[in-house]
């Protein structure tokens, strides 16, 4: 497998750590580009930092005893954080499960329903 093959394939197009090479452009290529963009990883990863501080800083914004919280809301919160923080910092996926599980599709949905819920 040569560098150029490296990398996750999507509508003709490699997706890779370093952004999108230039090949062939398919019909989802803009949306593939704006969010492997710098502004979309911005987003992400401000928004993981913003919660990962709520909740190690100000853990009563979250719940104001242990047993009230909401273990499961929580959890999809760390994940959301997680796919964040991972995405924010350039990083992808070459697993598709991976990349699906990380990717800001999933991550932006959870983080801004984190915020709904913790403010």
């Amino acid at each position: 497998m040569s560098e150029s093959d490296s990398g996750l394939k999507i509508d003709n197009q490699t997706v890779n750590n370093q952004g999108t090479d230039n090949q062939e452009i398919g019909h989802q290529s803009y949306v593939i580009r704006f969010f492997y963009g710098g502004f979309a990883r911005l987003v992400s990863f401000v928004l993981a930092i913003l919660l990962a501080g709520v909740a190690m800083i100000v853990p009563q914004l979250i719940a104001e005893e242990a047993h009230e919280v909401n273990h499961s809301l929580l959890m999809l919160s760390m994940l959301g954080i997680s796919g964040g923080f991972i995405h924010g910092v350039g990083f992808v996926p070459r697993h598709w499960f991976w990349w699906a599980l990380f990717s800001p599709f999933v991550a932006w949905p959870i983080l801004f329903l984190s915020i709904y819920w913790w403010f």
